[in-house]
């Protein structure tokens, strides 16, 4: 079963997409900031799959983590999440999440699950 770690400095949003993703069948891990998502990778716990991070996020800006990330793990896939455009994550960070799958917030539940699994290449999690 893949491992998912969601990175988001919003509570709500942290948890609906944790639940939605457990609903899935996925093994789901948390992290409210950048610097603790980079924590998690250097702790020791079982391997992520792939990191859905939040792209605007203080201190580290989601961009930001997941260069780290890959650098941590190259084989975590990744996904951003952001309720800006893209034009607007360029003005604002002076980056691109171009190079990044990313799913536009508002998302519902299956869409994100769409997403997850079409960048796992699983048909589908099995919920336990």
């Amino acid at each position: 079963m893949p491992n998912i770690l969601v990175v988001d400095d919003e509570p709500l949003c942290l948890s609906l997409c944790c639940t939605s993703l457990r609903q899935e069948g996925y093994q789901v891990f948390s992290a409210a900031s950048g610097q603790q998502a980079l924590l998690f990778f250097g702790s020791g716990r079982s391997p992520v799959d792939l990191a859905l991070v939040d792209v605007m996020m203080p201190e580290l800006n989601g961009i930001e983590v997941a260069e780290r990330i890959q650098l941590l793990s190259p084989t975590t896939k990744i996904v951003l999440m952001s309720g800006f455009t893209s034009d607007d994550i360029v003005r604002l960070l002076g980056k691109t999440a171009s190079d990044y799958r990313t799913i536009w917030k508002p998302f519902k539940g299956d869409e994100l699950a769409q997403m997850i699994r079409n960048v796992i290449g699983t048909a589908t999690a099995s919920p336990t």
